[in-house]
């Protein structure tokens, strides 16, 4: 009964590394609490805890992972010792399996560099007729508590998948905490200062590369695996997370997680589930981190002649620039100059704005967004308005864009992106007068400041439709860490939804249609159905926010609405759309976002389902569209030849909006351009259709004629919308930039990034400054 004080003990002195590490990290569970985890490791706890592991016998005096003997069994080790050369059992049940593995050698890593184990009683017989020790007998999960899980798993379709041979013990790889980190004993670890010497960046990249590799060959072999044994396609793999994993060595557990013959999944046990961290989440944050050591790495490259200035507003602005920032890092790898080029920020005086958003929050980074509250002091040359702002904020827009007469391009109207304040739907209708007064011009105006074609003013009426297959595709092109920021921002959104409510859809209805485009709305009974799946899914990993949930449910349940819209007690217009979003907002409070936030991936496929109960069949992609519209409107301008029909827009009103004529030109333009930067075989979307290759082709040929912007200005919000089209706005600009001049390549159907540019280029290059054309050599 008091083992696990006992336990503790024995840690705290032979291991105090492990025991702090026990008593004070939470389990690595998904991308973000490993990645937390990750970063609180220095290298002196890294050496405190390859002392720890010496102390406790795991590594041996050679300094590589012990695999025990008969006489002196090491029960951590034991996979180590499954995958040595001393032990010639090799699990006689699986040796077909293996054998079958090693001549596949899917991962096509030299050698035999894997094994596949189960957790069973023979699995670890010594051999020959001779019995097994006890301690190595069929109660050997009942004897050490902490792996009793394991063996529950003996029924399922499940197996290990362990290193094989000298990687088996090498210290280096003996968790996935540590793999890509240094584990040099005290004295010969990297020292803080060191850590920011090149050579030292320079190794750590090599070592998380090295890294990323093993995970990648592991997910080849495991789904090989359980292709050749005819499981279902519904494979999960998954690690356990040093201090809380069951054994000291890098393993990854494979289960086939529908039930043989059957659609229904399969439940792990909850000890077991509960300490799981997918092979997916880990490999994103190796990525990541090696993004980030290679950004720092060519911190000295040189910049693009053009700058990218992006302001991240909104309520938790610094967080929003730090994702911001994460995500360009992670897009840009292989373009340090345009890591360098582009500019993120954050202006945090919003102090005065109507929230429309829950709070954000995304974990520290290295080099984190720095605030700038100044921007409108500097000159530019365009700017793209697609953020919440605050009064104090809009007031800076108004004055760049009155001052510096630059074009502009701004996504929203009152009561949306600008905010619900009479100074915000004042600077709305000031945006749009001037939008219509440049798009008119006339010479006399045009010498007082005004340009044709200088203001976009666009609303939801002109935005990108995409169906379910191609929001997946979409999702699909984003980077990792945004793809969880949008599915994040989505589970969250119904029930912390802002704005008008009149129309019975509200702001995420109208975000998430139906087959006939037409906003989806919701009843009562669906937010209830909402709050009670959640908090089922919640219940183990956040059992408080789960019962503000459920509390929240029974709310719903038995609230006046009627009664709460007459006396104004409303989340938006006076109707009972608007009290059912006020009753959600009593109980679903930071600390729930906070939560579902943390259970996104979870989560979404709850709400995935409950939106197809109400006809989810298509949602709108605002702000890329914009991006779009923009460059469209700068190539017309230009006086190259194509019109807004060659990119599948419409002509463009008097505010300067282009409906979108050709949808699924337009979608491919779009999806092409926010993976241009990408190799063709490398992610970089292309076209399915020959007709749609062709007509992208010739988009982007005359996208790359474009003068160069030189000086842009965007403000953003990124984390707020379920699509994560910000940043896609982002990539998008400076995809056509780079396309400019000339850094990739604009054909969909042959070549990759950084590939010849088809068609003439002329020898002068226009660039566009302060609103007015000028030519420089190119």
């Amino acid at each position: 009964p008091d083992g696990g004080h006992c336990f503790m003990q024995v840690c705290e002195t032979l291991q105090p590394t492990r025991a702090r590490m026990l008593r004070f990290n939470s389990l690595s569970t998904d991308a973000d609490s490993f990645m937390r985890a990750r970063q609180s490791l220095t290298p002196a706890d890294l050496a405190a805890l390859q002392l720890d592991l010496v102390r406790a016998g795991v590594i041996d005096e050679s300094g590589r992972l012990s695999a025990g003997c008969e006489e002196e069994d090491i029960i951590s080790t034991f996979f180590v010792r499954l995958s040595s050369p001393a032990d010639t059992t090799r699990q006689p049940d699986l040796y077909a399996e293996n054998m079958a593995m090693w001549r596949e050698n899917a991962s096509g890593r030299g050698g035999c560099p894997f094994l596949l184990a189960t957790w069973a009683p023979r699995a670890s017989a010594g051999g020959g007729s001779s019995p097994p020790p006890r301690r190595r007998s069929a109660s050997l999960a009942s004897e050490y508590p902490a792996i009793g899980d394991l063996g529950v798993c003996a029924s399922l379709r499940h197996r290990y998948l362990l290193l094989n041979g000298d990687e088996a013990a090498d210290p280096q790889l003996f968790n996935v905490l540590v793999i890509g980190k240094s584990m040099a004993l005290a004295g010969d670890n990297e020292t803080e200062a060191s850590m920011s010497e090149p050579s030292s960046r320079g190794r750590r990249i090599e070592s998380l590369g090295h890294a990323i590799q093993l995970v990648e060959d592991m997910r080849k072999e495991a789904h090989a695996h359980a292709e050749r044994s005819g499981w279902s396609a519904k494979v999960g793999l998954f690690f356990e997370v040093f201090p809380h994993a069951s054994l000291d060595s890098l393993y990854l557990h494979v289960f086939d997680m529908l039930e043989p013959g059957t659609d229904q999944p399969v439940v792990l046990p909850e000890g077991l589930r509960s300490r799981l961290l997918s092979l997916d989440d880990a490999l994103h944050v190796l990525q990541v981190e090696r993004n980030v050591e290679k950004a720092a790495w060519v911190d000295g490259a040189e910049r693009e002649a053009w700058r990218i200035h992006v302001v991240c507003v909104s309520p938790s602005s610094q967080n929003r620039g730090n994702l911001t920032l994460s995500c360009v890092r992670e897009v840009y790898t292989d373009f340090p100059s345009v890591v360098n080029s582009i500019e993120v920020v954050h202006d945090e005086r919003d102090a005065d704005r109507k929230i429309y958003a829950p709070s954000f929050l995304f974990h520290t980074i290295p080099r984190p967004a720095r605030s700038d509250t100044k921007w409108a002091e500097e000159p530019w040359d365009s700017v793209c308005a697609i953020g919440g702002m605050s009064d104090e904020q809009g007031a800076s827009l108004k004055r760049v864009i009155a001052e510096r007469h630059c074009r502009f391009g701004i996504n929203g109207t009152p009561g949306f992106n600008i905010g619900f304040s009479e100074k915000a739907a004042e600077l709305t209708r000031w945006l749009q007068d001037r939008a219509s007064q440049a798009n008119k011009a006339s010479p006399p105006q045009a010498a007082q400041g005004l340009v044709r074609g200088q203001g976009i003013v666009e609303d939801a009426s002109v935005a990108l439709v995409v169906n379910l297959e191609e929001h997946a595709t979409y999702l699909g092109l984003l980077p990792r860490t945004a793809q969880l920021a949008a599915k994040q921002s989505r589970v969250a959104f119904p029930l912390t939804a802002r704005g008008r409510t009149s129309d019975g859809a509200g702001s995420y209805g109208r975000q998430f249609r139906d087959a006939e485009e037409r906003p989806t709305t919701r009843e009562r009974g669906w937010f209830i159905r909402l709050a009670e799946a959640y908090a089922r899914e919640l219940g183990k990993s956040h059992p408080e926010s789960a019962q503000r949930l459920a509390e929240l449910a029974d709310a719903l349940l038995h609230a006046d609405l009627s009664a709460m819209a007459e006396e104004g007690e409303v989340k938006g217009d006076k109707d009972e759309l608007g009290a059912l979003l006020q009753v959600c907002d009593e109980f679903v409070r930071p600390e729930v976002v906070a939560a579902m936030h943390a259970s996104a991936e979870r989560l979404f496929h709850i709400l995935i389902k409950c939106d197809a109960e109400v006809g989810v069949v298509q949602s709108k992609i605002y702000d890329a569209k914009l991006a779009l519209s923009m460059a469209v409107q700068l190539a017309v301008e230009a006086g190259l030849p194509a019109g807004y029909g060659e990119f599948g827009l419409g002509e463009p009103d008097e505010r300067g909006m282009s409906a979108v004529c050709d949808r699924p030109l337009v979608r491919d333009l779009v999806f092409t351009l926010m993976s241009l930067h990408k190799d063709k075989d490398k992610g970089r979307y292309v076209p399915q259709d020959e007709e749609l290759r062709r007509r992208v082709d010739a988009a982007l040929n005359c996208l790359q004629r474009l003068p160069v912007r030189m000086r842009q200005l965007m403000i953003c919000d990124t984390g707020v919308d379920p699509n994560e089209d910000d940043l896609v706005a982002i990539m998008m600009v400076a995809n056509i930039n780079l396309l400019c001049e000339g850094k990739l390549d604009a054909g969909c159907g042959s070549g990759g990034a950084g590939g010849p540019r088809p068609g003439p280029v002329p020898a002068v290059r226009q660039r566009f400054q302060s609103g007015r054309i000028y030519e420089s050599k190119g």
